[in-house]
């Protein structure tokens, strides 16, 4: 009806929008000019103030043109026409009130402060060098309300181009709106969750817009938190974040991106005050989700951000929930820590969403957020003081939480309390691991732990029962592991044959934990970490290994047992144990030592030669009266064929007189 009259569709004429046109034109300055334009109509028109809801959107597009000159042109017609604004303002007696009392008295207000403040703080990218103008906001603030919804709508268009053409304009609509915002933010917040649930759908599907998308939506939630009280979105936000009953992971993973953007760009003296009910809510909610695992780090390093400088409280409140985090990973398989990345994983969502498909991506963003919270928390990342948890996760438990914690902490600050502790939960590792993986992950370590003489120091008191379990692991190693070198060994083509001019030495079994000879390969690793560890523990000066009996008798069995190996650098391993715990320890069975070591001089590889060499005189000096004439006589040969072949050097002329010495006084 047209009129005063019906029109069929068909013969209506075509109307288009030319605005949109030349908004869209493909040449710079045509876009330039219509910007212009627009801004003068805005500034000039008698009647102007109806149309300008209408115009406004233009005028905003044009901040998000991809020609900087063009935002720039933007920005400037947004001042202007906010000058002109404040102009009508000051000499329209109805309306010049409203500003003076702005002015005078809503700079005051708690919302304009922390607005003022945000702006103050943020990084400004161009072309917003500074807070816009006062009348440029009340321009936008006074036609918000009827964008909002149109543009809300199709945040969640089908079509990739609307709903970025929208988030941009969302995006400088909230910059311009502030604080006032806050009467729509409940509808934007579940459009940015929706827009943020189906754009990681889309860049785990491979869709290269997804990840787009997800950023343009990371930016308006950022946005919204700059001036939003978080009062008003935490108790939305929180019941999905924790995984309410019936929240699907693509449902959660959307709400807790959002509230990271929101966290990472609100304010400490707002977030400061829901921090504990946030990190709540993260932790409540345990996932078999890597996306959500990574996704839930990367909250707690973005409210870790927002809240610098952390109360040791939420410090470790923030800590615990990281590494509990890391933990599940690290039982997952992601046992390599990485690490951080230049600009750390909070200022790529994209790459966040890329990492949350397996677990060492949990690993990599758990990583870099517990070194953020760290340094927020004003020190090194000493996280070892919440590790006494790992006492009710039994072995396997125990051993995860210690590797994660361990490998990160600044050793050198660790209270001398939490080393013992730390070294007395790997000593049970170590004593009660039912596999030979499991031990040799905890003597490995135990290695690295040691190798720091503070550590060592500290935990001096527990070092005799931890040697006692690691050359325990020894033998138990060193057992399973007979069992393949004795019978047969594989060789091209999978044909498996025996082995020549090889004799397996009896050794003296011990207790704790059964057999290990199903895993022989796994058992060698057990019996070389065990030396290596055995070795860390003599070598470190301390004396409280020199009356242990209970190692002293297990030394013989450990050296016996790991030379009778074939791997050669266990061999090599055994004879440094013997070496160093021949002298450090009293009332090692010389004999026995004796036994061992002194046929290695005869071992086919020239580095094995060389280790029992050098262990033979601190076990010549232990053995004593326990050699026969028969058994040094047998040395003596052994060291007169080496010397005779260019080997051995100045020590082996050094055995040799030892051994001339004893021989006379037998």
């Amino acid at each position: 009806w047209e009129d005063g009259q019906l029109v069929k569709p068909e013969e209506r004429e075509t109307q288009h929008n030319y605005l949109a046109v030349l908004a869209a034109d493909t040449s710079p300055s045509v876009r330039a000019c219509f910007l212009r334009m627009v801004a003068d109509w805005m500034s000039s028109l008698h009647d102007r103030w109806d149309h300008e809801s209408r115009l406004l959107p233009y005028l905003l597009n044009g901040l998000c043109d991809e020609v900087s000159d063009i935002r720039k042109e933007a920005h400037e017609c947004m001042e202007r026409l906010g000058a002109v604004h404040e102009d009508e303002k000051e000499n329209n007696d109805r309306d010049k009130q409203e500003l003076r009392d702005f002015r005078e008295y809503g700079h005051r207000s708690p919302a304009e402060l922390n607005s003022a403040e945000r702006w103050a703080a943020r990084e400004q990218e161009p072309p917003f060098t500074q807070r816009p103008r006062l009348g440029a906001r009340m321009v936008v603030r006074n036609n918000f309300k009827r964008l909002v919804p149109t543009l809300v709508r199709e945040l969640n268009c089908w079509q990739s181009k609307t709903r970025r053409m929208s988030g941009q304009l969302l995006y400088y609509l909230t910059l311009y709106t502030e604080h006032w915002i806050t009467c729509e933010a409940h509808v934007m917040l579940e459009a940015y969750i929706k827009s943020a649930q189906s754009s990681i759908l889309m860049e785990r599907e491979g869709d290269p817009e997804g990840a787009e998308l997800l950023k343009q939506a990371m930016l308006c939630s950022e946005a919204l938190g700059m001036f939003i009280d978080p009062a008003l979105w935490v108790p939305l936000l929180l019941p999905t974040v924790s995984g309410a009953a019936g929240t699907d992971v693509e449902a959660r993973s959307g709400c807790i991106a959002v509230l990271s953007a929101l966290c990472k760009g609100c304010s400490r003296s707002w977030l400061s005050q829901h921090a504990d009910t946030i990190v709540e809510a993260l932790e409540a909610g345990p996932s078999d989700s890597p996306l959500v695992c990574s996704l839930l780090a990367q909250a707690a390093g973005s409210v870790a951000a927002a809240c610098s400088p952390l109360s040791p409280q939420l410090q470790q409140s923030l800590s615990g929930m990281l590494l509990s985090l890391q933990v599940k990973a690290w039982t997952a398989g992601a046992r390599i820590l990485p690490p951080p990345k230049v600009g750390g994983v909070e200022e790529n969502f994209a790459g966040l969403v890329a990492m949350g498909r397996d677990w060492k991506g949990v690993q990599t963003a758990c990583w870099e957020a517990l070194h953020s919270t760290a340094s927020k928390g004003g020190c090194a990342a000493s996280l070892i003081s919440v590790q006494a948890e790992s006492t009710l996760l039994g072995c396997d438990g125990s051993l995860a939480w210690l590797e994660v914690v361990l490998r990160q902490a600044d050793l050198s600050r660790v209270p001398p309390t939490a080393v013992k502790t730390s070294v007395s939960l790997l000593e049970t590792c170590v004593a009660t691991a039912k596999t030979p993986g499991l031990a040799a992950e905890a003597l490995g370590l135990a290695s690295l732990v040691l190798s720091d003489t503070d550590v060592a120091f500290h935990a001096g008191a527990i070092l005799p029962s931890l040697l006692c379990a690691a050359l325990q692991c020894a033998v138990r190693g060193a057992e399973g592991a007979l069992e393949r070198d004795a019978r047969e060994v594989e060789v091209d083509g999978g044909v498996k044959e025996e082995v020549e001019g090889f004799v397996v030495v009896e050794c003296d079994s011990v207790d704790g934990g059964g057999s290990w000879k199903d895993g022989p390969a796994e058992a060698l690793e057990a019996a070389h970490a065990a030396l290596e560890c055995a070795l860390v523990i003599l070598t470190d000066g301390s004396d409280t290994l020199v009356t242990h009996s209970n190692a002293a008798a297990l030394l013989g069995s450990a050296v016996k047992a790991s030379l009778a190996l074939r791997s050669t650098h266990v061999r090599q391993l055994a004879c440094a144990v013997a070496q160093y715990g021949a002298s450090r320890l009293q009332g090692v069975p010389g004999g026995v030592l004796f036994g061992c070591v002194a046929p290695a001089l005869a071992d086919t590889q020239e580095g094995v030669r060389e280790a029992a060499l050098a262990a033979l005189m601190p076990v010549l000096e232990g053995a004593g009266c326990d050699t026969s004439r028969l058994e040094l006589e047998g040395l003596k040969g052994m060291l007169s064929t080496m010397i005779a072949d260019g080997e051995g050097g100045a020590l082996g002329k050094e055995v040799m007189g030892r051994v001339e010495g004893m021989l006379e006084s037998l």
